[in-house]
């Protein structure tokens, strides 16, 4: 079964939407790619954690099967 995943990456403005075709289900993939990272001195209404897909900051991601 293939699965499309959307990776939701943060950029300078707003967001970029980037999907790929995969091979397993999309929280499996998903999990063994994010990197979790907690800030060391959180902001006011800062996150207190940094998601990184790739080295880049992501919001998220969302996935549909494959057609």
């Amino acid at each position: 079964m293939k699965f499309i995943i959307g990776i939701i990456f943060i950029v300078q403005g707003g967001y970029l939407v980037e999907e790929r075709l995969i091979d397993e289900y999309c929280t499996d993939w998903w999990d063994k790619r994010l990197v979790i990272i907690e800030r060391k001195d959180p902001q006011p209404y800062e996150n207190h954690f940094i998601h990184l897909f790739e080295d880049k900051p992501v919001l998220g991601h969302y996935c549909k099967e494959a057609p």
